[in-house]
């Protein structure tokens, strides 16, 4: 059974937002008019589909005029263009009668790489042995360092934490609140409490992340009231009190409300609480 041929062209190719500003683009344009465009754009597509060259045919001006709607005179004069102004390399055309480009072969090379495709530009080729050189040099290294990155993450994964029982911690040491979190969270006798804790409806956290969020405002809070060093039996009750307390809660909404209230709802607020304020001091 014979085996499925390879394919070589591509199924498309990627515009560079800067096309009409490239200074090659611009003087096509300047000398031959915008139409121009279309038909270097109409040979573009025709060579990837077909590679990163193409043969020159003399029925090609007719072609692209059909295609087009553009005389034959001018098509070819569009295509002398382009040879001149580098867009398509001339030496290569006089030599060997062949469209192509230096810009175009690195381009399909590096489209048949993302399309995880080996592309080999044997036949007039253009980039030098040295660029080539380098290029595979450069593809080696990145492999040997995605290589070796992945061989650490994978003998990462496979080291198992360091045991953290109540035998080997002494719980009742007073350390900084964050370091409290961190054996909090990690400490495999503290796992029940944080599943009730997500389990309880009265605390906003549903997983452990969010969870480790409102420990980092807790954090916040002990540093702010003094309390920057906790033992972690200490941490764990304060944070469950903390979570739960209701004054929290409302504290959060308001400042959040707060956060997001219009200029006029601010005017509006302060007034209700200057009236407030007026009332109870004229009861007084």
């Amino acid at each position: 059974m014979a085996g499925r041929r390879k394919k070589i062209g591509l199924d498309y190719w990627p515009m560079d937002v800067n096309f009409f500003t490239d200074i090659k683009v611009r003087k096509l344009i300047k000398y031959q008019s915008g139409k121009a465009v279309t038909v270097y754009a109409y040979l573009l597509c025709t060579i990837y589909e077909n590679g990163y060259y193409m043969k020159w045919d003399n029925e090609l001006p007719f072609i692209i005029s059909e295609a087009t709607g553009y005389d034959e005179a001018y098509i070819q004069e569009v295509i002398k263009c382009c040879m001149n102004i580098d867009l398509f390399d001339k030496k290569i055309f006089d030599r060997d009668s062949v469209l192509t480009s230096k810009g175009i072969q690195e381009r399909y090379q590096s489209i048949s790489k993302l399309c995880n495709r080996k592309a080999i530009v044997s036949e007039f080729n253009i980039i030098s042995s040295e660029e080539i050189a380098i290029a595979s040099e450069t593809m080696q290294q990145s492999k040997v360092k995605e290589s070796k990155v992945k061989e650490i993450e994978e003998k990462e994964l496979k080291i198992p934490p360091p045991p953290l029982n109540d035998s080997e911690l002494d719980l009742s040491l007073v350390i900084p609140v964050f370091d409290c979190a961190k054996i909090y969270f990690e400490h495999a006798n503290y796992q029940q409490a944080i599943e009730l804790l997500l389990m309880n409806y009265n605390v906003e956290a549903k997983t452990v992340n969010e969870l480790k969020h409102l420990a980092m405002k807790f954090i916040e809070h002990c540093k702010l009231d003094g309390k920057g060093k906790r033992t972690v039996k200490d941490f764990g009750t304060h944070f469950r009190y903390w979570l739960l307390d209701p004054k929290r809660k409302q504290a959060e909404q308001s400042n959040n409300e707060q956060a997001t209230e219009t200029p006029a709802q601010k005017r509006q607020r302060l007034l209700q609480q200057q009236q407030a304020l007026n009332a109870a001091n004229a009861r007084g």
